[in-house]
C-alpha cells in the first residue's frame, strides 16, 4: 500500500474524480477546496494513480507545482515557469496547483492572470487548483470577483466517513509495522471524526508515546492551524454552533462550505460539528487565550510559536507592542520598525494601517480580545493584554 493510500471507496472516489475530469475536458479550471490540510496530497496522488492509463492513452501531460516552491514576484514569473512546464507536444497540458491559497496571501494579481493564460495565451490547458481556504468566503470577493474561471467550477473535498478513516488507521498500522487497541481506535475516531490530518497526528503520537492524547504541542498546532484557516464569518458560524445559537442555513457560501465539507452536519433543526477535538479548542481559546513573549523574545499563542501564524512584520509588530504593554506606540515608531530607513523616504500611514488591519484580523481569528490593540487618536496605538 503506498504512503498515499486513500481511504476513499472506490464508488466516492469514482464520481469526485469524474468531475474533474469533466472539467479538464472543457479545458477549463476547477477550484478544489478543502478544510483539512494535506489531504489533498492524498487526493492528489490516487488521482494520477488512477487515471494514468486515460492520460497516458490521450497524450495528456499533467504537471504539478506549488507555490511556496517558487520565486514569484510579479506575474511575467508566472509565465517564465509555465512556459518550462507545458508539454508542446502533448495534446492537451493539466497543471495542478496544490497550494493555490498561497495566491490569496502573497500574489493575488495571479487570480485574475491565470485566467488570461487559459483564455488568451495557451491552448487546451487546465488547472486543478487546490485551495485550503474557502476563496467563495465573502472577504475573499475582492480576490474573485473577476476571476470567473477559477470559481465557474468549484469542487469540496469532505471529511471522510468513520469507515474510511478506520480503512485509514489500518494503513498507518501497516506503515508502523503495529497495531493498535481497539478501545484506542475508538477514541480517536470519537475525537477526530474524519479529519484525517487529526487522525494522522492522533495515531502517531500514540504510537511514539503509548498513550492517546489530544493536549499535547503537535495536536495543538493543527488545531490552531485548521481554525486560523476559517474565515471570521466562518467562525462567527462555529462558536454559534458551539454554544448552540441560531444558525440560518442558507446560500451563503460560508455556510455552504462548512455543510458540503462535512464539519457541520444537519440533525433536523440542529447543527452539529462532526469533529469534537476542534469543538473542544474553539471552547478552550474562547475562555482562555495565552498571548506571550518567550524567553527568546518569540510570540507564543496558547503554547504555540506564531511564526507559522504571522507575516514577518506582523511578528515584529506584535512583539514589540508586547515589550511595550501599555504604553502610546506612535505610527513613526511603527514606521521605523518596520521599514527603518525607507520610512522616512517613502512612508504612509496607508501602509501602517494596512499591516495593523491584518494583524488585528489575525488576532481575532485566534479569539483574542478585537480591543487588545486599541487606536488613540492623534497619537497612535496602545496595546493593553487582558
Amino acid at each position: 500500500m503506498s504512503r498515499y493510500s486513500n481511504p476513499l471507496p472506490q464508488e466516492t472516489a469514482d464520481r469526485m474524480f469524474s468531475n474533474w475530469l469533466s472539467v479538464i475536458k472543457r479545458y477549463e479550471c476547477a477550484s478544489i477546496l478543502s478544510l483539512a490540510p494535506y489531504d489533498r496530497h492524498y487526493r492528489i496522488a490516487q488521482f494520477l494513480t488512477e487515471k494514468a492509463d486515460i492520460f497516458n492513452r490521450k497524450k495528456i501531460r499533467v504537471t504539478s507545482l506549488t507555490f511556496r516552491s517558487m520565486a514569484i514576484e510579479e506575474p511575467n514569473d508566472f509565465f517564465n515557469h509555465l512556459n518550462q512546464l507545458i508539454d508542446r507536444t502533448a495534446l492537451q497540458n493539466i497543471i495542478i496547483i496544490i497550494d493555490a491559497e498561497w495566491l490569496i496571501a502573497s500574489a493575488p494579481q495571479l487570480l485574475t492572470t491565470i485566467p488570461q493564460v487559459v483564455l488568451n495565451q495557451y491552448r487546451k490547458i487546465s488547472f486543478l487548483m487546490f485551495f485550503e481556504k474557502n476563496i467563495l468566503a465573502s472577504e475573499y470577493q475582492s480576490f474573485t470577483q473577476n476571476c470567473l474561471p477559477i470559481v465557474q467550477n468549484v469542487e469540496y473535498l469532505t471529511l471522510y466517513k468513520r469507515s474510511e478513516m478506520e480503512h485509514y488507521i489500518r494503513h498507518l498500522e501497516n506503515l508502523y509495522h503495529w497495531q493498535m487497541r481497539i478501545k484506542e481506535r475508538e477514541t480517536i475516531l470519537d475525537s477526530c471524526g474524519g479529519h484525517i490530518w487529526l487522525v494522522t497526528e492522533a495515531v502517531r503520537h500514540l504510537h511514539q508515546t503509548g498513550k492517546v492524547s489530544f493536549d499535547h504541542e503537535a495536536m495543538r498546532f493543527r488545531l490552531q492551524t485548521i481554525w486560523q484557516g476559517f474565515s471570521t464569518k466562518e467562525q462567527e458560524i462555529i462558536r454559534k454552533v458551539i454554544y448552540q445559537q441560531e444558525v440560518v442555513v442558507n446560500e451563503d457560501p460560508e455556510i455552504l462550505f462548512l455543510l458540503r465539507t462535512n464539519l457541520l452536519f444537519k440533525v433536523g433543526h440542529k447543527l452539529i460539528i462532526t469533529v469534537p477535538i476542534l469543538k473542544d479548542y474553539v471552547k478552550s481559546i474562547i475562555n482562555s487565550v495565552s498571548l506571550q513573549l518567550n524567553s527568546n523574545q518569540q510570540i507564543v499563542i496558547n503554547g504555540i510559536s506564531a511564526d507559522t501564524l504571522l507575516t514577518l512584520r506582523e511578528n515584529q509588530l506584535l512583539a514589540y507592542f508586547l515589550q511595550h504593554k501599555g504604553e502610546v506606540i506612535t505610527k513613526d515608531q511603527i514606521g521605523e520598525l518596520l521599514w527603518q530607513d525607507k520610512w522616512s523616504e517613502n512612508g504612509s500611514d496607508w501602509a501602517i494601517d494596512q499591516v495593523m488591519r491584518r494583524l488585528r484580523k489575525k488576532l481575532f481569528q485566534l479569539s483574542i480580545d478585537k480591543n487588545t490593540i486599541r487606536t488613540i487618536k492623534g497619537k497612535g496605538y496602545i496595546f493593553q493584554n487582558k
